[in-house]
C-alpha cells in the first residue's frame, strides 16, 4: 500500500500550483500523499482535501463545495491549465501572477461590545447548546 500511496503522490505533483477565479485563489498543495486546496488565509488543516477518483478526476471534502467532482484540465503540450467543476472553469496562474492578482480577502469578525445582557444571553444559548436544546420547551413556554 506504501507504494502505491508514493505513486499517488508523484502523480498529483503537476496539480499542484495556484488557481483563480473572480478574486478568489485557490492554493492546490500536498498535504502528506494527498491533495488539498484552500483559500488564502485558510489555517493548515482546514483544507479542501481532494479525493483521487481516477484520471484527472477528484472529489471535493470539505468546505461549500463537499462532495463536488472536478476535473484537471491539460492544453495540447499536456501542462495542467485549469480545473473544471460543471460549468465553472479555475484557470491556474503562476506564482508571481498569484502574488499581484486581485484577491478577496477574509474578513475580520467585527469586535463585539459586550453588555451584560449580552453575555447573559450567550451564556444562555451556550447553555441550552451543550444542553442538546431543541427549542421545543422554549416554544411550550411561549404558547
Amino acid at each position: 500500500m506504501l507504494a502505491s500511496l508514493r505513486e499517488i503522490a508523484m502523480s498529483n505533483e503537476e496539480y499542484v500550483g495556484f488557481y483563480y477565479y473572480h478574486g478568489l485563489l485557490f492554493h492546490v498543495h500536498r498535504r502528506d500523499e494527498l491533495l488539498a486546496a484552500a483559500l488564502k488565509g485558510v489555517p493548515e488543516g482546514y483544507e479542501i482535501v481532494l479525493e483521487a477518483l481516477g484520471g484527472e478526476q477528484y472529489r471535493m471534502h470539505g468546505g461549500p463545495a463537499d462532495g463536488l467532482p472536478f476535473y484537471f484540465v491539460r492544453d495540447a503540450q499536456g501542462r495542467v491549465v485549469s480545473i473544471q467543476a460543471g460549468h465553472l472553469q479555475v484557470e491556474r496562474v503562476s506564482s508571481d501572477q498569484a502574488a499581484s492578482l486581485p484577491v478577496i480577502g477574509r474578513f475580520p469578525a467585527p469586535a463585539v461590545a459586550w453588555t451584560p445582557e449580552k453575555t447573559a444571553a450567550f451564556e444562555l444559548l451556550l447553555e441550552q447548546a451543550l444542553a442538546g436544546y431543541t427549542g421545543a420547551k422554549h416554544a411550550l413556554a411561549c404558547a
